[in-house]
C-alpha cells in the first residue's frame, strides 16, 4: 500500500504545476493531498503522474525550506491576496520569518534610479530599520538593494523577495548581497521551487507578495508600467499605506504622478463602507491622503510616519480593521523595538467595534457565502458540520445585506 502524500508534499507539487487561483476552491474543501490525488486523476497527459512529490520535496529542501499555512513561521497576512494567497513558500532563514514579518516596510523603485532617489532611498530605509521595521525588497540593482544595504550598514536584518527559485540570486551579481541577508539573521523568500528562472510572469507575481507582505510600501521612484509600481498597485487594493515621492516631472517618475492621481480620485469618489468602524476608516482614508508625496528626511520621520494613526488600517479576510487599541477585541502585538501596536487579523472576532467594511471586502465575503452555500447544500456533509457552516452562512448573508442598505 503506498504511503500518503505529506500535507507539504502535495503542497510543493501544486505550486509547482498550478497557480495559486488555480487551487484556492478544492484546497478550501479538501485537503492538499486529496486536491493533488484528484489532479492526478484527471491529467490525460500522464505528466503530474510521473512527479514524485516527496523525492522532489526532499531534493529541494536542501536548498531551502517549504513553509506552509500550518507552519508557525508562516505570514498570515499573506490572506489578504485572496484567491492569489499561495499554498506555501520557499524559504531561506525561515526561523526568522516571525519576527521579520511583525512589522514589514517595502522599498521599491526604478533600477536605474537617479542620485537623489538613491540617497533618499538610504535615508528611508535606514530610518524604518532603526524604529523597528523590517525592510523589504527584491535584490534589484538601484532602489532595492540599496534599501537592504542601508539597514545592513546600521546591523539590522532585511526581507527579500525573489522571483526565482533560492538556488541562486536574482540578479545573480547579487549573490553575495543575498548572503550577506542571511549572514546577518535575515530572511529570503520565493513562491517558486529551486531551479525556477525569472520570467516576466513571476516577476508581476513576486511584485505582489512584496506589497502583501509589507504593512506599508513606499514607491521612491518609478517608471510607469514596471514592477515597482505593480508593487505599488497591489498595495492600494490591500489597502496598505502607500507613501510615494512627488513627480518631478521626469519620466523617471511617472509612476508616482499616476498612482497619486488615482488615490486622489478614489478619495473624491468615496468607498462604499458599513461596519462600526465606518465612520473611522472613511476619516483616516481621508486623512492619509496628505502622507502621500511625504520625502523622509530623518530617522525620526520616519517613526513618527509609520506609527500615524491615521495609517493604522490593516486588511483582512472579507473585513478591514480600524485599529484602535484600547477598543480591540483581539489580542494586539507589538515589535520589541517599537511601540507600534498591531491587531490579530487571525483573532478577529465579529462584535469588535473596530471593523469597516469595503466593497472588496464584500467581495471576499460572496465568494465565501458561495463556497458555504456548496458545503450546506451536500447531503453528504456531517451534520456538525452542516450546522456550523449553515449558522456562519446566515451570519455572512446578513452582513452583506446590512453593507447593501442605503446609507442615511
Amino acid at each position: 500500500m503506498p504511503t500518503a502524500l505529506s500535507e507539504r508534499a502535495a503542497r510543493a507539487a501544486l505550486t509547482a504545476h498550478f497557480s495559486p487561483a488555480q487551487l484556492t476552491a478544492d484546497l478550501s474543501r479538501f485537503s492538499a493531498a486529496e486536491v493533488w490525488e484528484q489532479r492526478v486523476r484527471h491529467d490525460s497527459s500522464g505528466r503530474l503522474a510521473q512527479y514524485r512529490a516527496e523525492a522532489e520535496l526532499t531534493a529541494a529542501q536542501l536548498t531551502c525550506r517549504f513553509v506552509i499555512p500550518s507552519d508557525p513561521q508562516w505570514p498570515t497576512v499573506l490572506a489578504d491576496l485572496g484567491p492569489a494567497c499561495p499554498p506555501g513558500l520557499w524559504t531561506r532563514g525561515h526561523n526568522h520569518l516571525p519576527q521579520l514579518t511583525t512589522s514589514p516596510v517595502a522599498v521599491v523603485g526604478n533600477c536605474h534610479a537617479t542620485a537623489p532617489a538613491v540617497a533618499r532611498t538610504r535615508v528611508f530605509a535606514a530610518g524604518c530599520a532603526e524604529t523597528g521595521h523590517t525592510v523589504t525588497a527584491t535584490l534589484a540593482a538601484g532602489i532595492e538593494c540599496t534599501a537592504h544595504r542601508a539597514a545592513a550598514r546600521i546591523g539590522r536584518a532585511t526581507l527579500a523577495v525573489l522571483p526565482r527559485g533560492l538556488d541562486c540570486a536574482h540578479p545573480h551579481t547579487h549573490d553575495e548581497l543575498l548572503s550577506s541577508i542571511l549572514a546577518q539573521d535575515g530572511a529570503v523568500v520565493s513562491l517558486y521551487r529551486p531551479g525556477t528562472a525569472a520570467s516576466g510572469r513571476t516577476l508581476r507575481a513576486s511584485a505582489a507578495l512584496v506589497a502583501a507582505l509589507a504593512r506599508a510600501v513606499v514607491l521612491v521612484e518609478a517608471l510607469d508600467h514596471t514592477t515597482a509600481t505593480r508593487t505599488a498597485e497591489v498595495a492600494v487594493a490591500l489597502h496598505r499605506p502607500l507613501l510615494a515621492t512627488p513627480a518631478d516631472g521626469s519620466i523617471r517618475s511617472s509612476g508616482n504622478a499616476r498612482l497619486l492621481a488615482e488615490a486622489h480620485e478614489r478619495l473624491q469618489e468615496g468607498e462604499h463602507v458599513s461596519g462600526p468602524a465606518a465612520d473611522t476608516y472613511r476619516n483616516r482614508v481621508t486623512a492619509s491622503a496628505k502622507f502621500a508625496g511625504r520625502i523622509l528626511r530623518t530617522t525620526r520621520e520616519a517613526h513618527t510616519l509609520l506609527t500615524n494613526p491615521d495609517l493604522q488600517i490593516f486588511p483582512g479576510k472579507g473585513m478591514t480593521c480600524v485599529l484602535d487599541p484600547a477598543r480591540a477585541a483581539c489580542r494586539l502585538g507589538a515589535d520589541e523595538r517599537s511601540n507600534r501596536r498591531t491587531p490579530d487579523i487571525d483573532d478577529c472576532r465579529p462584535s469588535c467595534v473596530n471593523i469597516a467594511r469595503t466593497d472588496r471586502d464584500i467581495d471576499f465575503l460572496r465568494t465565501r457565502v458561495n463556497t458555504l452555500q456548496a458545503i450546506v447544500d451536500d447531503p453528504l456533509a456531517p451534520p456538525i458540520r452542516h450546522a456550523r457552516e449553515q449558522h456562519e452562512l446566515a451570519r455572512l448573508q446578513q452582513v452583506i445585506a446590512n453593507h447593501q442598505e442605503p446609507r442615511p
